[in-house]
């Protein structure tokens, strides 16, 4: 099982950059399968990969969203 949830995160990790409108839902699967697969030393390495994806997916969505609401507020209040 844990060599299968490595494979699913990493796969889930990549296609999650690939395909933007369902990014977060893999990004989050990637997490949760990497920390799954990382139970078995057979496949560390994929589930490792999967879920740093994981997160940075989700590390560049939050930044930039961040990024989008501090300059769409400067633009508002004119700076």
């Amino acid at each position: 099982m844990s060599n299968n949830a490595a494979w699913v995160s990493l796969i889930s990790g990549i296609v999650a950059f690939l395909i933007p409108f369902i990014g977060p839902f893999l990004a989050v699967i990637a997490i949760i399968a990497g920390f799954i697969g990382r139970k078995k030393k057979q496949a560390r390495t994929a589930a490792n990969i999967g879920l740093v994806l994981g997160i940075v997916w989700w590390i560049l969505a939050v930044i930039t969203f961040v990024l989008a609401s501090v300059f769409g507020l400067f633009k508002k209040i004119g700076l």
